[in-house]
């Protein structure tokens, strides 16, 4: 036997962009500022919408283009002021077992531990049950990850806050930003970007955070 010793954020379990949406569309729905189409679209329009966007800053999917300017110091409001609503209302990803995920072989150990930055983070995951092995209470800058050999990151500017990222199978979250489209190569590529001086000593994959059926992908 093996083991995979995995890290993975709150974030890529719990989907807090999700959470944003929905906190915007039951009580901030401001047509002055959000476009009504997105935010009050299915779930599944909004995740194919928060996947397929090239900015970082998730409410750049709901901002209109004239108040544009003010998506980054909002999504800062809102994340600092309505975190705990936001929770709430926060879906799991398609990562929400992600031990199963990566357990393909009846031989292979993995331990999942969750990397957790407040307690009410820590409380949800306990209260929707969760599958997890461990909680790692603090925050990329904080930690070491010397003994972990799987680490995903939602967003490959991410790995700089990381410590100790040698040596390990790196799963980077299939967001438009983070990946480089070459017409010549129907395979998803990460932009290298942000990894380039993490190539040589790591391995990396991509990890998908929402699963479509065919039907449901939205056309035009």
């Amino acid at each position: 036997m093996y083991q995979l010793n995995v890290l993975i954020p709150f974030n890529m379990i719990i989907d807090t962009e999700m959470g944003l949406l929905k906190l915007i569309q039951f009580d901030y729905n401001n047509t002055e500022y959000f476009y009504p189409g997105i935010i009050n679209g299915d779930d599944t329009f909004k995740k194919y919408v928060l996947l397929t966007r090239n900015e970082r800053n998730p409410l750049c999917v709901a901002v209109k283009d004239e108040k544009m300017d003010c998506a980054d110091d909002l999504y800062k409001q809102f994340m600092e002021k309505e975190y705990n609503s936001i929770l709430q209302l926060s879906p799991p990803t398609a990562l929400r077992d992600v031990g199963s995920i990566l357990r393909t072989s009846i031989d292979k150990v993995v331990k999942i531990n969750i990397l957790c930055e407040t307690d009410d983070e820590i409380e949800l995951l306990v209260n929707r049950q969760i599958p997890y092995d461990d909680i790692v209470k603090g925050t990329p800058e904080t930690i070491s990850t010397s003994q972990y050999n799987v680490l995903f990151v939602k967003d490959t500017k991410d790995l700089t806050r990381y410590k100790d990222v040698e040596g390990k199978e790196i799963y980077v979250a299939d967001y438009e930003f983070n990946i480089l489209r070459d017409p010549n190569n129907e395979d998803l590529l990460i932009n290298p970007e942000y990894i380039f001086n993490y190539i040589s000593t790591n391995g990396f994959n991509i990890a998908s955070i929402y699963v479509f059926a065919p039907e449901e992908i939205p056309l035009g």
